[in-house]
Order: C-alpha cells, then sequence, then structure tokens
C-alpha cells in the first residue's frame, strides 16, 4: 500500500505538529497494516487539519483490520465529519460491536442516527455521551437540537439553559437557545439572547454553529 502524501499546505504552522506528522509517516510506510502506526498517524494527521487524509490511513487501516473497534471508531468520527456517512455507518457499527463506548464513539452514533431522523435513538446515545462528558458543547448542542426537531422544544429549552446556568460561554448554546425559545413564540426573550450572540460574535469575529454536526 502506497504512503499517502501528506498536503503541507493544509498543515498547522506549529513546526512540532509538523514533525510529528512527518514521524508517524515515516513508521507508518514501515508496517502500515500496524493499527498503532495506523491511529498514531491517524491522529496527527488530523491535529493538523488534513482530515481527508486522516480518512484515507483510516480507511486503508480498517481494510487491514476488519476486527479492530478503535480504528473503527476513529474511521466512524472523521467519516462523519466529512459529510461521509456511507463508511461512518459501516465503522460505527463495527465499534459498536466491539464494545467502544467512549464519549466521542457515543456522541457519532447519535449523530449518525439524528441525520437519518431517528431521534428517539440519537437521544439515547447523545444522553450517554453527557453522562461521560457533562461540559461537552457539541453534545449538547446535538442533544438539543434534536430534541427540538423532534417536538421536544421545551426539553432542549432546559438543557441549554442549564448549560448556560453551568456557567457555559460557547455562542452556540446562547444561539440554539434563542432558535428553540423562538420556536416556542418566546420572541422577546429569543431577541434578547439573539441580540448578545450577535454582540459576541463581532467582538470575537466568530460565527455560530446550529447544525447537528
Amino acid at each position: 500500500m502506497a504512503l499517502p502524501t501528506v498536503n503541507s499546505a493544509a498543515l498547522s504552522g506549529d513546526q512540532s505538529n509538523r514533525a510529528k506528522v512527518g514521524q508517524w509517516a515515516a513508521a507508518y510506510a514501515k508496517n502500515p497494516s500496524d493499527p498503532k502506526m495506523v491511529l498514531g498517524y491517524a491522529y496527527a494527521l488530523k491535529a493538523t487539519g488534513n482530515k481527508q487524509q486522516a480518512l484515507t490511513v483510516l480507511n486503508s487501516g480498517f481494510q487491514a483490520n476488519s476486527g479492530n473497534g478503535e480504528i473503527a471508531a476513529q474511521l466512524g468520527r472523521v467519516a462523519l465529519e466529512l459529510g461521509r456517512t456511507d463508511i461512518a455507518q459501516k465503522s460505527l457499527a463495527v465499534a459498536q460491536q466491539k464494545g467502544v463506548t467512549d464519549w466521542r464513539t457515543l456522541s457519532a452514533q447519535g449523530t449518525l442516527l439524528a441525520k437519518k431522523g431517528d431521534h428517539a435513538n440519537a437521544q439515547r446515545y447523545f444522553q450517554a455521551a453527557l453522562k461521560q462528558k457533562p461540559d461537552s458543547t457539541s453534545v449538547i448542542n446535538n442533544l438539543a437540537l434534536s430534541y427540538a426537531l423532534d417536538g421536544k422544544a421545551k426539553e432542549s429549552e432546559t438543557l441549554l439553559r442549564q448549560a448556560v446556568a453551568s456557567g457555559s460561554t460557547d455562542k452556540r448554546v446562547r444561539q440554539n437557545l434563542a432558535l428553540v425559545l423562538g420556536l416556542q413564540g418566546k420572541y422577546n426573550e429569543a431577541t434578547q439572547v439573539a441580540r448578545w450572540g450577535r454582540a459576541r460574535r463581532r467582538r470575537t469575529r466568530t460565527s455560530p454553529i446550529c447544525a447537528i454536526c
């Protein structure tokens, strides 16, 4: 199997990160079917923003180690981030069969189900992920939006309010809270929350992420 070429244009400007990618690339080239090499090289690539190349490495590694739950889980998460739900569905199923239940994998499984419209089961996975990682903004937002899309706006509002009350400063939480309040006809409060979010985005020059992802 040919060693995937690392696209230097996609790498971080951090010299140590580039060096780590080079080290893992060299180790991976010597034994591309070794699970440790597959995961290490893929993690290094993903850390420097080269997700597509990480997907290639993980996909090849999964073919050589079809029963490895860790490779399957990581492949599923990266594939989902890149919109490759076909790959994600197969690999996350293997991860589940092999008993991989870390919060990131549980969240990915929930996201996949939510994208398919199966919100009842998606919410179970998100809830399980939150038990392990209660402060994960991505899981909180995805669960809240799944509730909203499932006609459970009140549950969504409660979850987002709890996140705000616990001290979360993530702009996505308030943006989604404004969305859910608007869905319930609480327009005045929604407007106040949205204005706060817009003011903060102007200060930070960033945009909220409101979709299940």
